[in-house]
């Protein structure tokens, strides 16, 4: 078992934050700093400091060891996936590496928080759009293997790699949310950077969509670009008028612009406080979690309330 040992740092503090033995484990340091609210902790042995550890040493090498767990079991990655990025430098994949898979591993962690939160079991239908190339897809196969998975995207390639590596039904989607063909109910939806990208009358599209698509019960997880996405706008802007589309979305809770040369398809902003208040649009459709800056986005959780309740 690794210890506090292996990740200290050699410095002196300058304030008398609590301490921990160098032997202790990462669970019981990371668990110390979470009751202290501290981000780091004195590493003391026979009355000496021998330096500081830091929580994001601890939660980073965490996040690593239970992705390489993960990995042998959670299939190919396509050549053409464009959310993989490569490099020829070993370190920088690896971070391209754990960036991939921990988008997959924290979606699986949403879902389930929602379901917690409404004591939803395990699903039976589990639809995921846009699929892609399966980023988190083969998550959710690992994750609820009994379920029968439906991939949809406007992308072809990505639903046939998804219909041949994680066995889901593959539905080829279209720009008109209003004309995408999709039997069935499902159980749960995933939306993982969908409305990110579209304009207020295609997330209504969507929504419209997948509150039809959802089973009383079901739930549907889905993320937006929020107020922590807009701060990292202003020092890399994604478009040429960023500083419009930041006052308007400021003044208005959203604001959307197409990237350029992409009639239809850019990137949009949206508070939570406009989410919630589009929500009420349908009333079937109850917000059981929101979490700011739950990936790099904002995630919320949604459950359909049965037409009894």
């Amino acid at each position: 078992m690794e210890r506090v040992r292996d990740f200290l740092i050699a410095e002196q503090p300058t304030k008398d934050f609590p301490s921990i033995s160098p032997e202790a484990s990462l669970q019981e340091a990371l668990a110390r700093m979470r009751d202290e609210k501290v981000a780091r902790l004195r590493v003391m042995e026979n009355g000496t400091c021998l330096g500081v550890v830091h929580r994001i040493d601890l939660a980073v090498h965490r996040e690593r060891s239970r992705l390489a767990e993960e990995r042998q079991r959670l299939g190919a990655i396509a050549e053409r996936d464009d959310m993989h990025k490569r490099s020829d430098d070993p370190a920088m994949q690896r971070h391209y590496d754990d960036w991939y898979y921990g988008v997959g591993l924290r979606a699986i962690d949403h879902i389930k928080a929602t379901m917690r939160a409404v004591g939803k079991t395990e699903p039976q239908r589990i639809l995921d759009l846009p699929c892609g190339h399966g980023r988190v897809l083969r998550f959710l196969k690992e994750a609820f293997s009994a379920a029968a998975l439906t991939a949809c995207d406007i992308d072809r390639d990505g639903v046939d790699f998804c219909a041949a590596e994680f066995g889901a039904t593959p539905v080829y989607s279209v720009e008109n949310p209003a004309d995408i063909e999709i039997e069935g109910e499902f159980d749960l939806i995933y939306c993982g950077s969908l409305l990110t990208h579209v304009d207020r009358d295609r997330w209504i599209g969507f929504l419209d969509l997948f509150e039809r698509l959802l089973a009383p019960g079901g739930i549907l997880v889905v993320t937006t670009h929020g107020r922590f996405m807009a701060q990292s706008m202003e020092a890399e802007p994604p478009v040429p008028d960023t500083p419009s589309f930041l006052s308007e979305y400021r003044r208005t809770g959203f604001a959307y612009r197409n990237y350029v040369d992409q009639e239809g398809y850019g990137v949009s902003l949206s508070s939570p406080a406009w989410v919630c208040a589009l929500l009420e649009r349908w009333p079937t459709l109850e917000l059981a979690m929101l979490q700011e800056r739950g990936i790099s986005q904002d995630v919320y959780g949604c459950f359909k309330r049965p037409a009894c309740a």
